[in-house]
C-alpha cells in the first residue's frame, strides 16, 4: 500500500474525530435539577444565566480551523497532492487546534462562572451537573490529535529512513 494512502487513512480517521468533536459542541454539557440544560455553543456564544465568552469564540474558531486542515490535509493526501513539510505542517496544526480549541470550550462552565452561579456544593448535592458533552469533546479531540501523530512526524520519519540507509552503506 502506498505511503499517502495509509497517511490519508490516519488522516481521514483524525478529520472524523475533529468533524465529531465539532458535532458534540452541540450535546448538552451542563444541566440542572429542574431540566435546564446548555451546550458548549450556548455557553460560548451567550445563554440566559451568562454573555458571550471572547476566550470561547476564539476557542471556537481555533476548532473549525483544525477541522478545516484535518479535512484539506486528508484530500490532499488522497489526491496525493502534498508534500512531507505540507503533510506535516497541517497534521500538527489540525490536530493541535482541535485539541486546543476543544479543551477551552471544555472549560466553558468554568470560564463563565456557571458553577458559581449555583455554587460548587450544588455540584455535590445533584442541582447541576456534567453531561455528556462535556466528556466527549476533549475526548475526540485528544483522539483527533493522537490521529494526526503519523502525518505529523512523516518528515522525520523519512529522515530516519535516509539515516538508515546511510549507515547501511557506510557500514558494508
Amino acid at each position: 500500500m502506498k505511503e499517502n494512502v495509509k497517511l490519508g487513512i490516519f488522516e481521514a480517521s483524525a478529520a472524523l474525530c475533529s468533524v465529531l468533536t465539532f458535532v458534540f459542541l452541540f450535546l448538552p454539557c451542563y444541566h440542572e435539577a429542574d431540566g435546564f440544560s446548555l451546550n458548549m455553543m450556548q455557553i460560548a456564544f451567550g445563554n440566559t444565566k451568562a454573555e458571550a465568552n471572547g476566550l470561547l469564540i476564539f476557542a471556537f474558531i481555533l476548532l473549525v480551523v483544525g477541522v478545516l486542515a484535518s479535512i484539506a490535509l486528508t484530500v490532499l493526501l488522497f489526491l496525493d497532492k502534498t508534500n512531507e513539510m505540507l503533510t506535516m505542517i497541517l497534521a500538527i496544526v489540525g490536530g493541535v487546534l482541535v485539541l486546543i480549541g476543544g479543551v477551552i470550550l471544555m472549560c466553558g462552565i468554568f470560564i463563565t462562572g456557571l458553577d458559581k452561579m449555583i455554587s460548587e456544593l450544588g455540584l455535590v448535592q445533584g442541582v447541576w451537573g456534567f453531561s455528556i458533552g462535556f466528556f466527549l469533546v476533549p475526548i475526540f479531540a485528544l483522539a483527533s490529535l493522537i490521529l494526526s501523530y503519523p502525518c505529523g512526524l512523516i518528515v522525520l520519519h523519512h529522515k530516519d529512513l535516509a539515516d538508515e540507509a546511510n549507515v547501511k552503506v557506510i557500514t558494508k
